[in-house]
């Protein structure tokens, strides 16, 4: 016991004295994505790099789906996972930052079947037989927690690493719906061209503060504070808000 915890305060310290971090981004336009020329940009994206170099801190950026990055970042193998929400399983791996933006997650359907399916709460469609798409490990808050211990509601539930693919499934009436951020959704509709065949109902499925995660076999809570210290700042002088502007129109950029 005594070894394994300093083994992981041998690892903190040297994460730390290098400051050299490494840090998950994937294909998840607006927050991260590759730009044409192979740079890398989106708002957790530049986020990162402004505080973090306020830090003197280096980034290795690694492209991790979901699922792989919680579960290497509970092992170590990853230092920091931008935009994670906090849950009592993942705070035994992982220190979280004090929130710095918001997220809400609507309910896609196809406008062909608006009508049927637009509800104010997720929860009256326990008994419908609603096909709902999900992405592996991704947590929409308690309204779906709730439902997805359902093992009636669960067994028509389509389980799937990407929400690409669910956007496709949802397009050809595969699935019923699926749960999306509502700045993702608007983006990706638009590129996959479904933005006229596809639309939220009225449920709100959850507003969450969402702040960003660091692992415990790595880092220690001290560096956690400076990186709270750098946001601060960032909202102090502006930059943040700038950084949010220069990602969301006027009408997306409601109190969530």
């Amino acid at each position: 016991m005594l070894w394994a915890w300093g083994g992981a305060l041998v690892l903190a310290a040297s994460a730390q004295a290098d400051c050299k971090l490494r840090i998950r981004w994937t294909e998840d336009p607006p927050f991260s994505l590759q730009r044409p020329d192979g740079s890398l940009g989106g708002l957790q994206v530049d986020l990162a790099r402004a505080a973090f170099g306020r830090m003197g801190c280096q980034l290795v950026w690694i492209r991790l789906p979901w699922a792989r990055a919680l579960r290497d970042l509970e092992q170590g193998q990853l230092d920091v996972l931008m935009g994670t929400l906090r849950r009592p399983e993942r705070e035994a791996f992982a220190w979280f930052s004090a929130p710095n933006r918001s997220s809400r997650n609507l309910l896609y359907v196809r406008q062909d079947a608006l009508a049927r399916w637009d509800r104010e709460s997720l929860l009256t469609l326990r008994t419908t037989g609603f096909r709902l798409g999900a992405q592996v490990d991704v947590s929409y808050g308690a309204e779906f927690d709730q439902l997805a211990q359902d093992p009636e509601f669960r067994r028509h539930m389509v389980i799937s690493p990407h929400r690409s693919a669910l956007w496709r499934m949802l397009d050809l009436g595969r699935i019923d719906g699926l749960i999306a951020d509502e700045w993702t959704a608007t983006r990706e509709l638009r590129q996959l061209a479904l933005q006229e065949r596809v639309a939220h109902t009225r449920a709100v499925i959850s507003t969450q503060q969402v702040g960003d995660a660091f692992s415990k076999r790595t880092l220690s809570l001290e560096l956690v504070r400076r990186y709270d210290q750098a946001v601060a700042q960032m909202q102090a002088d502006g930059s943040l808000q700038a950084l949010l502007d220069s990602y969301l129109s006027p009408q997306d950029r409601h109190p969530r």
